[in-house]
């Protein structure tokens, strides 16, 4: 079930962030003459690319599987992004990966076309996709032939109502507050690039003593869904 990834993307993103060093609301169709053309779905299963330039990343590495005409990009990190890549796995559907920086400027994204800053984006074809509730719809409707798990394709009305509601709670909610939650030990919240990049797109302070200050209400609804899903809270 989808819902099931939303519930798993934020027990991940805590797990995650404890072992490593370190919302999207349209569907942007865009017909571009040239995204990156040395990629092709013939190439074999692992072949190197000039992508994610810069911030540490250099010649990233893309996995291509056979026949992918799913190019996703992403930073590792991301937990949308390992929503996308959750979804296509479980449903066995082929697809490469463009690592990028986990700040702009990102050329490889702006070569698309587009001026869309949030991680992940998803190319099919010549169409750009993002917003990661809406690209799991979009792939739902062009992928029929792989196994489904939405209960919109099962034809389910109250799975339909149940993934709606955990939806709603985790990625309207529950994202806001994992911000906060942030490992303070964080390699990258020493990166003046890092945390200039993000209190300019939330506007809020991202200094150290300002998201200590959040971290126990921030922690409730966390605690709520880890309980929800069965883990033990100690």
């Amino acid at each position: 079930m989808i819902w099931s990834l939303s519930i798993y993307l934020f027990i991940y993103l805590f797990i995650y962030l404890s072992v490593h060093s370190s919302i999207h609301s349209s569907i942007h169709p865009s017909i571009h003459p040239s995204i990156h053309p040395s990629i092709h779905p013939s190439t074999a299963y692992h072949q190197s690319y000039h992508c994610g330039r810069g911030f540490g990343i250099q010649d990233s590495v893309i996995v291509m599987a056979p026949n992918a005409e799913i190019i996703l990009y992403h930073y590792r990190f991301s937990p949308f992004a390992k929503r996308i890549v959750w979804y296509l796995n479980l449903r066995g559907i082929p697809f490469a990966e463009c690592l990028q920086a986990p700040v702009i400027p990102r050329p490889d994204v702006d070569a698309l076309g587009t001026k869309y800053r949030r991680i992940p984006i998803v190319v099919v074809g010549r169409d750009v996709y993002n917003d990661t509730r809406l690209i799991l719809q979009k792939l739902e409707k062009l992928y029929p032939e792989y196994p489904q798990i939405s209960a919109a394709s099962m034809g389910s009305p109250d799975g339909m109502a149940a993934e709606k509601l955990l939806e709603f709670w985790t990625i309207d909610g529950l994202f806001a507050r994992a911000a906060q939650l942030l490992l303070l030990d964080l390699p990258l919240l020493n990166d003046p690039k890092f945390t200039s990049d993000r209190e300019n797109y939330t506007g809020k302070s991202w200094e150290k003593g300002s998201l200590a200050k959040g971290r126990p209400e921030a922690l409730v609804p966390h605690c709520r869904i880890l309980k929800l899903s069965g883990h033990s809270i100690g």
